[in-house]
C-alpha cells in the first residue's frame, strides 16, 4: 500500500512539491504505524510514555558518526513490571527498529542511516499490558554533531576573568556562540546561564576575597552545543597583584610602585599597607587609601601606585585590609638591568577594547622563570600613568589577552618580563597601534656633504609618541619624484645624479601602514663643475672688484702716505729716557744728550731760505731740559697737522730732500759720521729714508 501511493504521488504530476509530499506522507505512515489497536482490553498500567528523544552525534577522535539518543523514561514503576524500551527511526520510508538495553538512551549505528538527509526518531516502551511511544525527534543528520567541550585555558584572580577554546577547528566548522555559568564555591545551584559569548567571560562585581567556579559549553555554525567542559575554580589566592613602572629601565629613581585593587573596584573599609625597605637598615611605611587620587599615592580604577625611587631598596611589600580580612603581605620582583636568555618575538593584536599578545619562548629558558609578566605602557607617559599589566604563571603558555581601552593612533610599548625569584629582567618589547594614521614630519633635515652632483642629507626620527603607527620606511623626493626609500631603523641618504649649478627641491616623507605623511622640505642647490658653489661666486666678485678699484686709485692718483716719525726707534729711545729722567722730581745723574724732534711751522715763503742740498747748523745755545714725553707727542702730532717741523737739542738742520740729524757733541769731539757704531748708522738710515721734508709749493 505504502509503495502504491508513493508510487502515485510520484509520477501522477500532483502540484505538491516533492520533499513536502514525501514528509506528508512518512508522517502519516509513522501515525498509522504507532497507533495502538483501539479494541485492546487494558488489564493493567500501561509504561510511562518517553519523552521525545534528544539524538547528536558526539567529537570522537576515531570519528565514530553513530547516533546517541536519549530521553526521559519517566517515574519508576512497579518493579514487578517489566518494561523494554526500542528505538525506531526512519528515513524516506525505510523504518527501522533497535531495543535497547537501557531506558533512557540508544544508538543508531552509522550503517542503518543515510547521511546528509532528514532523519524521524522516536521511542516506544512496552509491557505485558500494552505499549507508549514518544513524540518524533526530527533533524538531518549532518547536523547534530557535537563539537568537543571548551577548555578554560586561562583565567586570572585579579579581576576574576576566564578565557577558552571551543573544539569547532577540530571539526573544521567555523565558530559560534558559547555560554557560561558560574556559581560561589560551595553553592549548588549554578547562576543563570550567560549567552551569546565568544572567547572570554569576566564576572563583574563580585563579592572580596571569593573563590568562584566556571564552566563553558560552545556550539560551532550549524551544531548543537556541546557538553559543558569541566569545572574551573578561580578567586584570589590570598596575595596582591604587585607590579612597578619605571621611566628608564636603566633609571630606578623615577619609579611608581602599582598593585591591583581586589574586586569590585571600591570595596567599603578598604587600605593598603606598602612596607620598603632599604639596604642600609631602614624601613619606609606608607598607608595608601583608595578614596585619594592624586600625589604621591593614590587610586584610580583597578589600580593603585606608590611613587618612590627604588634606588638603594631591597624589598618592597604591599598588603590589603577591609573589614572581610587581610591579604598575606606581596613582594614586589624588584626590576633589574640587562637581557637575561635570548630575546622573544613578540607578536600584538590590538583593537579599542583588547590586546592579544603572543611570544615564542624556547623551554630551557621557560624553565628558569618562576613566571612572565606581559605589559603595556601608552608611549610618553609618566610611570604610573596609560599602563597595564598580567601576570603568567604557566611558563609554556604563549599568548594572553589584556583588556583595556586603548586609544587609536597612539603609540603602546607592549613589554615581556620574566621572574626570577624576587627581580624581574626584561626580555624585549615592541610597539602595537589600536588603528594606525599617516605620520607627521620629520623634526629636521640636516645637508652634511654637497657637491656638483649629490648631496648628503640627514633626518631626525619622529619621537615614539607622535608616530601613529609604525614607521616602516622613509621615502625622498626630488621635485615631485621619489628617488630612493630608507628603511625605518636609518636616517641618512645620499641623492645622486644631480646636475651641476642647479636647485632643487627635496622632501622626506614617513610611511606606516596607512600612509604616507606630509613632506618635511628643504632647498638645495648644487655647486658648479669646478666644485665652487654659485653662491661663492656672488659673495667674491664684489671683493675682486673692490680691490681692483682700490689698486687703481693708488697707481692713477697717486695716493702715498706720509711715513710717521714716531715710529722711529731713535725717537722711541728718546722717549723712554725722558720718562727715567722726570720720574720722581729731578734726575739723580744727567739725562742722555739726545735730540728731539719738534714740528715747527714754515710758511711757504720761507722754504726758499733752504736752497738745493746745503745743510744749515743754527747753534741752540743751551742744553734744553728733560721734559716729559706725554705732553710732547700731543703737541708733536698737533704740530704735525699744521705742517711745521722743528729739531730740539745740541743743533738743528734742515735738508730739501732728506734730513740728516748731527749731535753737536760728536762735532766737538771731532768724531765723524763714519765713526757712528752699527747700531747708530741702522737709526742714522731710518731717519734719512723716513725724516719729512720740506717741500716747494
Amino acid at each position: 500500500m505504502a509503495g502504491s501511493l508513493w508510487s502515485f504521488i510520484h509520477f501522477t504530476g500532483y502540484s505538491l512539491p516533492f520533499v513536502m509530499a514525501r514528509a506528508w506522507l512518512i508522517s502519516h505512515l509513522l501515525m498509522l504505524r504507532i497507533t495502538p489497536s483501539n479494541g485492546l482490553v487494558h488489564t493493567g498500567p500501561l509504561p510511562h510514555t518517553p519523552s521525545t528523544p534528544r539524538c547528536s552525534i558526539p567529537y570522537s577522535i576515531n570519528e565514530d558518526l553513530t547516533i546517541q539518543c536519549s530521553w526521559d523514561p519517566g517515574p519508576d514503576q512497579d518493579p514487578g513490571l517489566l518494561t523494554s524500551y526500542s528505538i525506531h527511526w526512519a528515513a524516506d520510508l525505510d523504518t527501522k527498529t533497535y531495543s535497547v538495553s537501557e531506558r533512557s538512551s540508544g544508538v543508531i549505528p552509522r550503517d542503518d542511516y543515510p547521511s546528509h538527509r532528514t532523519l524521524w526518531v522516536w521511542v516506544v516502551a512496552k509491557n505485558q499490558y500494552g505499549s507508549a511511544q514518544s513524540d518524533n525527534a526530527t533533524f538531518r543528520t549532518d547536523l547534530i554533531r557535537v563539537p568537543p567541550a571548551p577548555i578554560i585555558t586561562e583565567f586570572t584572580s585579579d579581576y576574576l576573568e576566564i578565557t577558552w577554546g571551543s573544539g569547532c577547528s577540530l571539526l573544521k566548522l567555523s565558530e559560534g556562540d558559547c555560554d557560561v555559568r558560574y556559581r560561589s564555591e560551595g553553592q549548588k545551584k549554578w547562576s543563570e546561564v550567560v549567552n551569546n559569548l565568544q572567547t572570554r567571560f569576566e564576572l563583574l562585581r563580585p563579592l572580596p576575597f571569593t573563590k568562584y567556579e566556571f564552566q563553558v559549553r560552545c556550539g560551532c555554525k550549524d551544531t548543537i552545543l556541546s557538553e559543558w567542559s569541566s569545572v574551573q575554580r578561580v578567586g584570589p589566592s590570598g596575595q596582591m597583584d604587585v607590579w612597578c613602572d619605571c621611566e628608564s629601565l636603566s633609571d630606578l629613581s623615577k619609579c611608581a610602585l602599582m598593585w591591583k585593587l581586589p574586586p569590585p573596584p571600591v570595596v567599603h573599609g578598604l587600605r593598603y599597607v606598602v612596607t620598603v625597605s632599604y639596604t642600609n637598615g631602614t624601613v619606609e611605611i606608607v598607608n595608601v587609601s583608595t578614596t585619594v587620587d592624586g600625589g604621591r599615592s593614590g587610586c584610580k580604577g583597578k589600580q593603585c601606585h606608590l611613587r618612590s625611587s627604588l634606588l638603594g631598596v631591597s624589598g618592597v611589600h604591599v598588603s590589603a585590609q577591609t573589614s572581610h580580612g587581610a591579604t598575606e603581605p606581596t613582594s614586589l620582583a624588584l626590576p633589574t638591568l640587562g637581557v637575561q636568555g635570548q630575546e622573544p618575538h613578540i607578536i600584538c593584536n590590538m583593537d579599542e577594547v583588547s590586546l592579544l599578545v603572543s611570544w615564542n619562548l624556547s623551554s630551557q629558558f621557560t624553565n628558569k622563570l618562576l613566571g612572565l609578566v606581559v605589559q603595556y605602557k601608552q608611549a610618553g607617559l609618566p610611570p604610573s600613568q596609560g599602563i597595564g599589566w598580567r601576570k603568567v604563571h604557566n611558563n609554556s603558555q604563549t599568548s594572553i589577552p589584556l583588556p583595556g581601552s586603548f586609544e587609536n593612533y597612539t603609540s603602546y610599548i607592549v613589554s615581556l618580563f620574566g621572574v626570577l625569584g624576587n627581580s624581574s629582567v626584561f626580555l624585549s618589547s615592541t610597539t602595537a597601534y589600536a588603528r594606525e594614521g599617516a605620520p607627521p614630519q620629520v623634526p629636521f633635515i640636516k645637508i652634511h656633504d654637497i657637491t656638483d652632483s649629490q648631496v648628503t642629507l640627514s633626518w631626525g626620527h619622529i619621537p615614539l609618541s607622535q608616530t601613529r603607527g609604525v614607521i616602516l620606511q622613509y621615502l625622498l623626493e626630488v621635485g615631485n619624484q621619489t628617488v630612493g626609500n630608507v628603511s625605518a631603523e636609518k636616517n641618512s641618504y645620499v641623492i645622486s645624479a644631480l646636475s651641476p649649478g642647479r636647485s632643487y627641491k627635496v622632501g622626506i616623507r614617513a610611511v606606516t601602514k596607512a600612509g604616507s605623511g606630509q613632506a618635511k622640505i628643504i632647498h638645495i642647490t648644487t655647486k658648479d663643475k669646478q666644485g665652487y658653489d654659485i653662491t661663492m661666486y656672488i659673495l667674491i666678485i664684489p671683493v675682486i672688484i673692490l680691490l681692483l678699484m682700490g689698486f687703481a686709485c693708488k697707481v692713477l692718483v697717486g695716493c702715498d702716505k706720509v711715513p710717521d716719525p714716531k715710529n722711529s726707534q731713535l725717537f722711541q729711545q728718546m722717549t723712554k729716557s725722558q720718562v727715567s729722567c722726570s720720574f720722581n722730581g729731578a734726575p739723580s745723574e744727567p739725562c742722555p744728550k739726545i735730540s728731539q724732534l719738534e714740528v715747527v711751522q714754515i710758511e711757504p715763503q720761507d722754504i726758499k731760505a733752504f736752497p738745493g742740498k746745503t745743510n744749515n747748523l743754527m747753534e741752540t745755545g743751551n742744553e734744553e731740559e728733560c721734559i716729559g714725553t706725554g705732553t710732547e707727542e700731543e703737541k708733536n702730532n698737533a704740530d704735525m697737522e699744521r705742517g711745521w717741523i722743528q729739531i730740539k737739542g745740541k743743533g738743528t738742520f734742515y735738508e730739501e730732500a732728506y734730513s740728516t740729524m748731527i749731535d753737536t757733541d760728536e762735532e766737538k769731539i771731532g768724531g765723524d759720521m763714519a765713526s757712528l757704531s752699527e747700531e747708530e748708522t741702522f737709526f742714522q738710515d731710518y731717519e734719512k729714508h723716513f725724516m719729512p721734508t720740506a717741500v716747494d709749493v
